[in-house]
């Protein structure tokens, strides 16, 4: 949940700060609604319920059933891209009007493998040294995942959209941080809800019910500013994660 509310508020917050970034159809129509109403949910759920094996068996399967459509349906868009018959529309140029990556396909796998694994060596070192600090601390298991090690989990998201983000590409940005969402709420909740169904703690009142409502007032904000998360906007998302954080310190404190 911590990963979530990260990604959300302080991820696309402040990608949005540096850059207004502009929301894809795609994303407004399908992945936006359906982060929406899986977090929305989980928060439901949370609240009023508890978890057992059975609602995560269901995100699980919601999950599956989302990644194989997204595959088939990239499938179905590959299968109707111009065969290689269609080159002879090109003139003497079979390359002409086709766009050529800035490097070969080994260097792309390397590039993305390498920092994807540096990236989530970084991440887990910060989120390891930060948790011990707040553990000798004397704070709260559950305080500590949603807002220290969340935080540390989720630098290679923060990493990645500031990246996308500063070479203009935006839209990468904002997928990056839903998917990361999906995953987290689907794959991450399901499997480990099906091996022991967390138990909801009173200090994760608050985060669950905030979860919640960054996923769905991510809804109209998609849809606001020509369909683009202003720079305004995004200063409103950190300022929510930085109330927050102060409030759960002040819980903490209070504890």
């Amino acid at each position: 949940m911590g990963a979530n509310i990260c990604n959300i508020a302080l991820v696309l917050g402040m990608c949005a700060l540096i850059r207004p970034l502009v929301v894809q159809e795609r994303l407004i129509k399908i992945e936006i609604w359906l982060n929406a109403a899986i977090l929305g949910f989980m928060a439901t759920l949370g609240l009023a319920f508890g978890f057992d094996k059975l609602t995560s068996g269901l995100m699980l399967g919601v999950f599956g059933a989302y990644s194989m459509w997204t595959i088939m349906a990239a499938l179905r868009q590959s299968d109707a891209a111009p065969s290689p018959a269609a080159a002879d529309t090109l003139g003497d140029d079979p390359t002409r009007g086709v766009e050529k990556g800035p490097m070969g396909w080994p260097m792309i796998a390397a590039c993305f493998v390498g920092g994807l694994v540096l990236l989530s060596l970084g991440g887990s070192l910060a989120s390891d040294g930060a948790s011990g600090v707040a553990v000798a601390m004397g704070v709260p298991a559950a305080i500590v995942g949603v807002t220290i090690v969340s935080i540390g989990t989720t630098l290679p998201e923060m990493v990645t959209g500031v990246m996308a983000v500063r070479k203009g590409q935006t839209d990468l940005a904002m997928g990056n941080a839903i998917g990361s969402c999906l995953f987290n709420a689907g794959a991450v909740f399901g499997i480990v809800g099906l091996i022991a169904p967390p138990s909801v703690d009173v200090t994760l009142t608050l985060p669950i019910a905030y979860m919640g409502v960054l996923a769905i007032v991510l809804v109209p904000i998609s849809r606001s500013s020509g369909k683009t998360v202003s720079r305004l906007e995004g200063a409103l998302l950190l300022a929510s994660y930085a109330a927050f954080l102060a409030v759960s310190a002040v819980t903490v404190s209070r504890s």
